[in-house]
């Protein structure tokens, strides 16, 4: 399967890139804070591979597995992840980095989770 990446800047207009990977997803920017991606794999694996590529990168300060929430920093930077249900068998993941406290975006870093939980997927 093929990822396609997204990445729309404030500024910038839209860019694509296309990267292998066996996730079944697409990565894109939602807004200037936040990317998001599809994943077809189970609730689980999705959740537990967030909060490994989080807590291998910065820190996880809170985790609910059941509502999908995980709170942390990166860089200097609160993290927020957030997993829904797309469909029976796939789950939404929505990175949104935002820093100076929480009044900048920083979509680098979002984009930087969200890939390193490909990763973790593939």
């Amino acid at each position: 399967m093929l990822v396609v990446i997204l990445s729309c800047a404030m500024l910038q207009g839209c860019i694509a890139l296309l990267a292998a990977g066996a996730v079944g997803g697409a990565v894109y920017t939602t807004s200037d804070d936040s990317s998001e991606v599809t994943f077809e794999r189970p609730w689980g694996n999705v959740f537990e591979a967030c909060v490994g590529e989080l807590g291998d990168r910065g820190v996880v300060g809170f985790k609910d597995r059941d509502t999908g929430l995980i709170l942390g920093h990166l860089e200097g930077v609160k993290i927020e992840i957030r997993l829904v249900r797309a469909t029976e068998h796939s789950v939404k993941m929505t990175v949104q980095a935002r820093k100076h406290e929480g009044i900048s975006p920083a979509p680098d870093v979002a984009e930087k989770v969200a890939f390193g939980v490909i990763r973790r997927l593939g």
